[in-house]
């Protein structure tokens, strides 16, 4: 059963009750899901307009979910129904979530990245180390030619 998180960012023109009826087709799809938590964040201004709006009502809904054709359907009512203005579905099991620090292929990649990191830093410090030292030295021959 794989668990996600659904963010969605709704018409700010509409007041409360419009908003929850506006979505009510969306919520269907995915609310008989295990553990179906919905949060409203409210009404926020936006980073840029979308549509012409600059505010917009924030939900998130956490859900556990076995039936990929239900995320696909939320997808696909979020995309025609004109209230939504964006929407995000992340599955946190593959993308953030529990597999992925359990994921054998992603801790190698995180350790590779981690391992290399280290290798540039410690180069770093030996270049710098080294301009300092010879900035110190040109300093004492300009002073003894002085």
């Amino acid at each position: 059963m794989a668990k996600y998180e659904i963010m969605l960012l709704v018409d700010g023109s509409l007041d409360d009750k419009a908003v929850k009826s506006a979505i009510t087709d969306l919520i269907k799809t995915i609310d008989k899901s295990k553990d179906f938590k919905l949060t409203d964040l409210g009404l926020k201004d936006m980073a840029y307009q979308i549509n012409g709006q600059s505010k917009a009502w924030y939900l998130q809904y956490n859900f556990d979910c076995e039936i990929p054709a239900n995320i696909a359907e939320f997808r696909r009512l979020a995309l025609i129904n004109k209230a939504v203005l964006r929407h995000l579905i992340i599955n946190l099991e593959k993308d953030y979530g529990y597999r992925a620090i359990n994921n054998p292929k992603k801790v190698k990649v995180s350790e590779t990245k981690a391992k290399k990191f280290k290798e540039r830093q410690a180069r770093f410090k030996l270049e710098r180390e080294a301009k300092e030292k010879a900035q110190s030295e040109l300093a004492e021959i300009q002073k003894e030619t002085v």
